[in-house]
């Protein structure tokens, strides 16, 4: 018998046919996570750099849609989290801490991003790379998408993960950045901050004729540069906001004798304006000697004992030779770089 006539009659008469129809349009996938320390050399070594290590898990799933993972987002408690795939699919999960820090994850499931008619975005568009929350609530996104240079809004009334994008802006340069190389990381400015409300989008390597890299404050239509600081070789894979208003930016190098290399550079919130020029204390820069990968994704969180958490989450570009990663770290000085 034909199979879209079986599912078409499934469909009819209640009939579950497999795991993804027990969570209605998400499929429920099963996750193995393997516990790994931070340092090669030294495992027993808690800080590095300005942060201290909370665990680390690597990643692995049957699912053939698991992998390439770019942005992250936390719940308030850090429980739960939502990921969004460079091939247009969210991962959601539960997260499990052990002695305060990562241990396991559970109630996986993941569901491919919708456009605005409720469709499969078509390859070539679902390159999304960086994931925001409004509202400071899982159920409302934003999600940057890389080769069109645009922000979907995503507003989920269920846990299915089903629901269509709206339009929240695009890049009005677009078509003067390489496809490849544009919108990637985004956060939204939290209260406090001049631009309260806005989005903070950072292209992964549009530089200046002075070689910094460009950022923009994107409200609707408009567009806002301002330009983050280059060093060393590094391109912005994502940014986030800290509790006390400042931005954290990741960055991604690669190197023949480095190889992978991560760094998370912490900026003064106030510093967030129309054509400024940032550049930021350093918190953390980490070759192959430590256990990075492709690091793609930022995310924020404060835990229960008070502590700011950043979680990294890495993309293997679905090669075997790379690793899905999710790394915790809490923040060793609390203040800002304002001061």
């Amino acid at each position: 018998m034909n199979k879209k006539l079986i599912w078409k009659l499934a469909q009819i008469i209640g009939l579950s046919i497999c795991a993804s129809v027990s969570t209605g349009f998400a499929a429920e996938i099963n996750i193995t996570t393997k516990q790994i320390d931070f340092a090669v050399v030294s495992m027993r070594q808690e800080q590095h750099g300005a942060l201290l290590w909370r665990g680390g898990l690597e990643l692995t799933s049957k699912s053939k849609n698991f992998g390439g993972f770019s942005g992250i987002i936390l719940s308030e408690t850090g429980d739960e989290f939502l990921a969004v795939s460079d091939r247009g699919y969210w991962l959601k999960a539960n997260i499990s801490y052990k002695n305060g820090k990562l241990n396991s994850l559970s109630n996986a499931q993941m569901a491919p991003l919708l456009n605005a008619k409720g469709k499969k975005f078509a390859h070539w568009q679902a390159d999304s790379e960086g994931l925001t929350k409004r509202n400071n609530s899982l159920n409302d996104v934003v999600v940057s998408v890389e080769l069109e240079q645009a922000l979907y809004r995503y507003k989920f009334t269920d846990a299915g993960l089903k629901t269509s994008a709206r339009d929240w802006g695009r890049l009005i340069d677009a078509k003067k950045i390489n496809p490849n190389k544009g919108l990637e990381g985004v956060t939204s400015l939290p209260a406090g901050h001049k631009y309260r409300g806005w989005l903070l989008a950072t292209a992964e390597k549009k530089l200046t004729k002075a070689g910094d890299h460009t950022a923009w404050l994107i409200k609707g239509k408009e567009n806002l540069p301002l330009y983050i600081s280059r060093s060393g070789g590094f391109d912005i894979t994502d940014v986030s906001y800290l509790p006390n208003g400042d931005i954290v930016i990741l960055e991604r190098a690669f190197g023949i004798f480095s190889g992978p290399q991560m760094r998370i550079r912490q900026i003064c919130g106030a510093d967030i304006k129309p054509n400024a020029l940032v550049s930021g204390k350093t918190l953390i820069d980490a070759n192959w000697t430590y256990a990075v990968d492709n690091m793609e994704g930022l995310g924020v969180h404060r835990a229960s004992n008070g502590e700011t958490i950043l979680t990294i989450i890495s993309d293997d570009n679905f090669y075997f030779l790379q690793r899905n990663l999710m790394l915790q770290f809490a923040l060793a000085d609390e203040n800002s770089v304002c001061n």
